[in-house]
């Protein structure tokens, strides 16, 4: 009797393992000239945007959180961008001021970070645990990542 062939699906269609609310996010490298990591930019919280410039939807994204930044300049916030060289100086250009944008290579933010997609975004603790994630392409579900992290600006009274 001859065993039964084992058949595997392709990795298109293999069910992706993505960060859930408690993980932990990968301290990756963000700056390699100066050993920056995502973790040394941490102060009580960080939020993540990771968008690139070769997705349709992440122009809308990069809007939404640029808008955000204008708006809440007090806020921890990190984007980390995958682009050209020529393209991230113009991006740099277009952000606020007060913006940190990186440029990170999507070899690392879909290996290392293991991202969910483009535009996405996290919500992380002192510790780097995920404490929401969500597209940071529409305003709502970005506006829920942020949410958390409302009570470290508000007046004490």
């Amino acid at each position: 009797m001859q065993s039964p062939v084992k058949k595997e699906l392709p990795d298109f269609l293999k069910p992706q393992n993505h960060w859930m609310i408690g993980d932990y996010l990968p301290n990756i490298t963000i700056d390699p000239q100066s050993s920056l990591k995502l973790y040394d930019l941490i102060d009580r919280y960080l939020i993540v945007a990771v968008v690139s410039t070769t997705c349709a939807p992440c122009l809308e994204a990069m809007e939404i959180v640029n808008e955000f930044i204008e708006s809440f300049p007090g806020y921890r916030l990190v984007i980390l961008i995958e682009t050209d060289d020529e393209t991230f100086e113009r991006a740099k250009e277009a952000f606020h001021e007060s913006a940190l944008l990186y440029h990170v290579p999507d070899r690392v933010l879909v290996e290392e970070l293991k991202i969910f997609g483009y535009p996405w975004s996290y919500g992380i603790n002192i510790e780097g645990q995920i404490i929401a994630h969500a597209t940071c392409g529409v305003r709502r579900m970005f506006m829920n990542v942020v949410e958390p992290f409302h009570r470290f600006h508000r007046e004490i009274r």
